[in-house]
C-alpha cells in the first residue's frame, strides 16, 4: 500500500524535474530559433527528447497525484 508521505515526497521531486526539464526545454528552443540547419539538425532532436521527457514527467505527475488523491479520499461507505 503507498504511503503519503513517500508520494508527496515523489510529488515534490517529479515537480522539480518538471521546473527543470521546462528550463532545458525553453533554453533548446531559443537554440533552435536561432539554428538555419534543416529539418533533422542535433538541436531540433534535442529539443524533442527534451519535449518527450517533460509529456513522461507530467504523466508520472498526474499517476502521484492520481495515488495521493486514492489515499486521501475517505472510504466510501457500502450498504
Amino acid at each position: 500500500m503507498p504511503d503519503l508521505a513517500l508520494e508527496l515526497a515523489h510529488l515534490a521531486l517529479t515537480e522539480r524535474h518538471i521546473v527543470d526539464t521546462e528550463l532545458c526545454v525553453s533554453r533548446q528552443r531559443m537554440l533552435v530559433a536561432r539554428m538555419r540547419g534543416g529539418g533533422g539538425c542535433p538541436e531540433r532532436v534535442v529539443l524533442a527528447r527534451f519535449e518527450e521527457t517533460l509529456a513522461a514527467f507530467n504523466r508520472h505527475r498526474r499517476m502521484i497525484l492520481d495515488s495521493i488523491d486514492a489515499l486521501t479520499r475517505p472510504p466510501s461507505s457500502s450498504t
